[in-house]
């Protein structure tokens, strides 16, 4: 569509299918657009769809923002009226200030001379005011120090005293402590004499235990030596003589003929050897008999 031909009024922001009379007109990309207003992409961005109008259409896959040229004339112009009206009004206060400079500084100074004045006589009366207090304060604080100072010299007077007192009894436990510690000294030395006589008590009853045990086993030895033995009998004749002995007896009248049992030999014959009791023991002198 021309530009000589009228528009219709359009909203900021458009989403153009094709069909659109416009459709054409929004022919710029947004490279362009940025070229043309020496903007960058963010400030594009931000103004699209508000300051600026933006139709949206499709390019292949994407859906891109596309602008007129009439459009991006008009926010120029905008912003150049903008500009200019911003400068204008900074010359008219630069220029108000630039005429009236002087009256302005001179009414400055003369409201500065008022106000130190009544600053000053405003001052004076304060202090005229504070200064007895302040006195009386000053005078208050140094009888407060000077009682504190009186105060602080008889506790450390006190305290003094005291830690010499104690010092003193410090001193006495100490000796008294090394009184205490000769004396433990003289005992330990003492008891180290009497541990050596005894030690040395020890070792002769040691030895003296030590000869008559030696004695003793020499005369258990002797006796186990001189004592007679019997003489050695086979288990198997003694078996036969025990066997005759029964044959012999007769049973009284009345009663069965009684047969004493017979021990059960759990141990060979070849282990067992006769001592001087006439029973038998094993080599592990485990002693038992055979009734």
């Amino acid at each position: 569509m021309s530009q000589d031909t009228p528009q219709p009024k359009l909203p900021q922001n458009i989403f153009l299918h094709g069909e659109e009379a416009f459709y054409e007109d929004f022919s710029l990309s947004a490279e362009e657009a940025m070229e043309m207003l020496q903007i960058k992409r963010t400030r594009l961005r931000d103004i699209s769809g508000h300051e600026l109008r933006v139709g949206r259409k499709r390019d292949g896959r994407y859906i891109r923002p596309f602008y007129r040229l009439q459009d991006i004339e008009s926010y120029k112009e905008k912003q150049q009226q903008r500009h200019s009206r911003q400068g204008a009004s900074a010359q008219l206060i630069s220029n108000y200030f630039a005429s009236h400079e002087e009256s302005v500084s001179q009414q400055l100074e003369a409201d500065l001379g008022e106000v130190s004045q009544q600053l000053q006589s405003h001052l004076r009366r304060q202090i005229s005011q504070i200064y007895p207090y302040i006195q009386q304060q000053q005078q208050q604080t140094q009888k407060s120090l000077q009682q504190q100072l009186t105060a602080m010299e008889i506790r450390t007077h006190q305290r003094l005293s005291t830690q010499t007192q104690h010092q003193l009894d410090h001193q006495q436990a100490i000796v008294n402590l090394h009184a205490q510690v000769d004396s433990l000294q003289a005992m330990i030395t003492d008891i180290t004499v009497e541990q050596q006589v005894l030690k040395k008590h020890l070792l002769e009853n040691r030895h003296l235990l030590t000869t008559l045990q030696d004695s003793i086993t020499q005369l258990c030895q002797h006796k186990t030596t001189t004592r007679p033995q019997p003489p050695a009998k086979h288990p198997k004749a003694m078996a036969k003589q025990r066997t005759r002995r029964q044959a012999k007896t007769p049973p009284l009248p009345g009663k069965p003929p009684r047969f004493r049992r017979q021990a059960k030999r759990t141990r060979s014959l070849r282990n067992l050897r006769p001592n001087h009791n006439g029973d038998f023991a094993n080599m592990n002198n485990n002693v038992f008999t055979i009734n």
